[in-house]
């Protein structure tokens, strides 16, 4: 190609550079921090957002106040699987995992398509200016950058302009209200606040259960990875051991602690310290799972703590003659697994998800997701007078009279 040819090609470029500018004007910026972090959230808003997104998102724009999951991609390149919100007209927040490197990529590509680029501070005050009741959206946007996983991230941004928000205004806007109406509402946005925690935090699952009944080999199944050092020795793993997988929407940090054997309790100082760490341990997590040998007698359940959520798990399926006339004798639901044979997987993570009931949760149902929020609830619950408790959803929503 001539120098002519080059020159035709530089001008074409420049020419379609300043049409899309002119097509998708918007401004982009990352939200969340530099460093690696679970999620990486990247705004993109203005009058050519809508367009921008629609672009390179695998998925029909979502509506205001709702979110949708998709790809991401770059022509025909996938950059990664990401969470879309839209937080109000023409605001669009892109939220992937969190290498640096894929925000980065991500920012890149808008700005290719014209938006210009901005600093997360001169974003959000932008956004403050146009929008006087920004109090649960800005702590919704601040607890994006903690969320454990994508689907923490689909639940924060549900509560912006619908979910808890949306919930307050309803009652604000209300000239009279049953009073025992409201409060039972609220009572029922704290206990599923509780669940929601789960999917923002993650949750702890604790192994227990006899010497060499299949805990390490679990742990390991579940991970991918080789977490805990598997022996037919009894007695192997005497300190907790953990490791983190995903569980459908859930962070799980799984911790394999000390077989629970009466004679081990009673054989010595290090072994009864063992043995009461793990219950210890146990006692501090979400979920128990109660791990057995299925080819062995039943023997007595271990004494674990009161009031615990607990699931029992029975491993070396593979060894039965026929798993489907295995009838353990214990009052609690059950899973039959084997991580040898990798058989059982899928029931048994459907089985954790169910236990910890978060499998009822709905992005777009209110929570509290903040202790001030908790705190103007817990109040409203206790309150008599009305006018106290409009005055309450008011500082809920960042308003001031």
């Amino acid at each position: 190609m001539g120098i002519s040819g080059i020159l035709r090609e530089m001008e074409d470029t420049t020419k379609q550079n300043l049409d899309e500018q002119a097509l998708y004007p918007a401004a982009v910026c990352v939200l969340t921090g530099r460093g690696m972090a679970a999620i990486a959230s990247v705004a993109v808003a203005g009058p050519g957002a809508e367009a921008i997104v629609g672009r390179i998102f695998s998925r029909a724009v979502p509506a205001c106040g709702r979110s949708a999951y998709g790809i991401l991609r770059d022509g025909e390149d996938v950059i990664d699987s990401v969470v879309v919100g839209c937080e109000g007209a023409g605001r669009y927040v892109i939220h992937c995992h969190g290498n640096p490197l894929l925000a980065e990529r991500v920012m890149r590509l808008c700005e290719r398509l014209g938006a210009v680029s901005q600093r997360a501070e001169e974003y959000l005050l932008a956004q403050l200016k146009e929008d006087t009741e920004s109090l649960i959206e800005a702590e919704a946007r601040l607890e994006m950058t903690r969320a454990a996983t994508l689907d923490g991230v689909k639940l924060l941004n549900g509560q912006i302009s619908g979910g808890l928000a949306a919930w307050a205004k309803r009652w604000l806007d209300c000239k009279s209200f049953d009073l025992k109406e409201l409060q039972n509402e609220c009572r029922e946005i704290l206990e599923r606040s509780l669940l929601a925690g789960r999917i923002l935090g993650g949750v702890r699952v604790a192994l227990v259960g006899p010497p060499n009944s299949g805990k390490s080999t679990l742990l390991n199944w579940l991970a991918g990875d080789t977490a805990a050092l598997v022996s037919d020795a009894a007695g192997t793993t005497r300190d907790w051991v953990s490791t983190t997988c995903r569980i459908g929407p859930l962070r799980v940090e799984i911790i394999d602690t000390a077989g629970l054997d009466c004679r081990l309790a009673q054989a010595g100082a290090i072994e009864q310290a063992a043995q009461q760490a793990a219950l210890d341990t146990a006692g501090d997590c979400d979920l128990i799972l109660n791990v057995r040998d299925c080819t062995r007698p039943p023997s007595d359940p271990p004494a674990l703590p009161p009031g615990a959520a607990v699931l029992n798990v029975f491993s070396k399926s593979d060894l039965l003659a026929d798993p489907q006339r295995f009838c353990p004798a214990c009052d609690r639901p059950y899973v039959l697994v084997s991580a040898a044979a990798d058989l059982g997987r899928q029931p048994l993570c459907e089985s954790i998800l169910t236990a910890l009931n978060v499998d009822s949760i709905c992005p777009e149902q209110p929570v509290c997701f903040t202790s001030r929020q908790r705190e103007h609830l817990d109040t409203i619950v206790s309150s008599r007078a009305e006018t106290f408790i409009k005055e309450k959803l008011q500082f809920l929503l960042g308003r001031r009279q």
